[in-house]
Formats: structure tokens, C-alpha cells, sequence
């Protein structure tokens, strides 16, 4: 049997594919693959070998529970598409954005590569899902053999927020059942800047509240609260609600701000869960002006790298 690169692929092409086969051939039971270290990079489809290319759309189908038929020319070795299907639903959600972490020839001994790469998954509302793929796949007869697999949650360390202001009459008794109609919901309802003044006089009563656009650690220790100029937060208490890894925060309060730039919400880290109840020791990672939208800031930091299955 030929190695892989040889029946799928132009040797030329993998090897393009930041030089991480090492030296041509080698590929048979016997070989002692080049080990070399591949720096992520992020890959658009087209620069992925075939091969490649069709593990990780079969990978991804199995991930969203598509049958096999799905993927003609790819078969997974038994028990293995279960290994990728992570309890979370990627219906809905597209992958994006591919960032390859490993792609050597395989250590089982066998012809064909190991891959090892952060999947990023969008959907409309522009939520953002990163998991980390494993694949070791090979040629066989009728095409391409994937032989061990395996999916974990890539956490977003901070999440992108969103903050609504919403007058408490206009919102139901009973939270939506998913993030994406709690989200819709806080928009529809929410206050334009516009009308943000006249409703902070201190006597109104609303309800503050941060939508989370980035999948996390499910319950994440996130509180959202209110601060002075000096981005000190003076009021917290507010309750957290979790979509698996989907946060959202809310803050009923009655506010009295008058001047752009000196009230804010902010959303505080804390260094661990400790509950939700007072206190708000922590690093503020977003801070949102309460009259001016448009001077608000939100401090991101890149993601780093596992519950039923979710709709969210």
C-alpha cells in the first residue's frame, strides 16, 4: 500500500504544509517519523492537503452527529465518532477559522499522519465555540481510515460581552430557556442610547445585562457590576446564568448617572468561584459607560486550551 501523501495528495503539498513531514517517504510501519515542532497557525481550507481536508469535514460532520453516509470515502474505526461527539450542539454553528497545532506522520506505525488543531465555530448571532481536535487517519482501500479521534472544549478565557439596559417592566417573569432568546430578548427590549438619561435618575428600575459571545468554562467566575470614575465597582450582587459556557449577567438596579464617563458597568474575573453574593475582588475585564456606548472598552484576552448535550 502507498503512503498516504502518495494516493491523496502531492508529496509537495504536505510538505508545503509548514514543513512538518520532514524529509519525503518514510511513512511505512517501520519508519521512524521527523519529529518537528509546528508553531500554530491559522489555515484557511485550501491551504490543508485533501487528505486533510476531508478528516476534518468528516470530524466536524461526526461533531454536528451526521451519519457516516455523510462523509462517503472516510470511515471511522469503531467506537471512534463517538470520541467527537462532545456534549455540546454544533448545529447552527459553522467552522470558521482552522489553526493547525500538529500535523506529523503517524506514531501508531501505521501510513497516514497525525493532526492535532483548534476548530473556531460561528453562528449567525456571531457566538463563537473553539474546540480542539485530535485525528490519526490513514489510507485504506476505498479511501481514508480515521483510527483514533478525540474533541475537547478550547475555554475563551474572557468572553466578548454585550450590555443591554432594560426597564424591569418590559422583561418576563421567567428567564427565556436558551441564550439566543435571552440575548434577542435584551435587545429588543433594551433602552437606545437615546433614552439611557431619562431612565438614570436613580428612581427607575432596570435590569443591567451582560450577554456573552464566546464560549467558556461553564460557570465562569464572572460578576457584572457597577463602578465610580475611577472603575472601582461599588455595587455587585448580581446573579449569573450559564448556557453551557455561554454566560449572562444581570444586575437589577436603580441608577442615578448624569455625565458621561464617570459611571460604568463593569465585568469582574474573580480569582475563583466563590459565590456571587457581595465582595468583587478580581480584574476587571470590560467596562461599559452607562450614557455613552461608545466610550465602553472591553479588554480581550486570546484563548487559551470537557454535561449534556446543550441548545444554546
Amino acid at each position: 500500500m502507498l503512503p498516504l501523501a502518495s494516493r491523496l495528495v502531492p508529496g509537495a503539498a504536505l510538505l508545503a504544509l509548514a514543513g512538518c513531514l520532514g524529509e519525503p517517504g518514510g511513512a511505512g510501519p517501520g519508519a521512524s517519523p521527523v519529529q518537528r515542532r509546528v508553531e500554530p497557525v491559522p489555515l484557511r481550507p485550501e491551504d490543508l492537503p485533501a487528505a486533510t481536508r476531508g478528516a476534518l469535514a468528516a470530524a466536524i460532520l461526526a461533531m454536528r452527529g451526521a451519519p457516516e453516509s455523510a462523509h462517503p470515502g472516510i470511515r471511522f474505526a469503531p467506537g471512534t465518532e463517538a470520541r467527537l461527539q462532545e456534549p455540546f450542539d454544533y448545529r447552527g454553528f459553522s467552522a470558521a477559522s482552522i489553526t493547525l497545532l500538529h500535523h506529523d506522520l503517524a506514531a501508531d506505525g501505521a501510513p497516514g499522519l497525525d493532526l492535532s488543531a483548534t476548530i473556531g465555530f460561528v453562528d449567525l448571532l456571531d457566538r463563537r465555540a473553539v474546540t480542539g481536535v485530535m485525528l490519526t487517519f490513514g489510507p485504506e482501500r476505498d479511501g481514508i481510515a480515521i483510527r483514533k479521534a478525540a474533541a475537547v472544549r478550547v475555554p475563551a478565557r474572557v468572553p466578548r460581552f454585550e450590555l443591554y439596559l432594560v426597564p424591569r417592566g418590559r422583561l418576563p417573569g421567567r428567564w427565556p430557556a436558551t441564550h439566543a432568546e435571552l440575548w434577542t430578548l435584551a435587545a429588543r427590549e433594551a433602552l437606545p442610547a437615546s433614552e439611557r438619561r431619562r431612565y438614570l435618575d436613580g428612581r427607575q428600575d432596570l435590569v443591567l445585562v451582560a450577554v456573552g459571545k464566546d464560549r467558556t468554562v461553564p460557570g465562569a467566575p464572572f460578576q457584572l457590576g457597577l463602578a465610580e470614575t475611577n472603575g472601582r465597582p461599588v455595587t455587585t450582587g448580581s446573579r449569573a446564568l450559564d448556557f453551557d459556557g455561554f454566560p449572562v449577567l444581570v444586575l437589577p438596579a436603580r441608577i442615578r448617572a448624569a455625565e458621561p464617563g464617570r459611571h460604568w458597568a463593569v465585568i469582574v474575573q474573580r480569582a475563583e468561584p466563590r459565590g456571587w453574593l457581595g465582595g468583587a475582588a478580581g480584574e476587571t475585564v470590560a467596562r461599559f459607560d452607562l450614557l455613552d456606548p461608545r466610550g465602553s472598552g472591553a479588554r480581550v484576552i486570546p484563548d487559551t486550551p470537557p454535561a449534556r448535550r446543550a441548545r444554546v
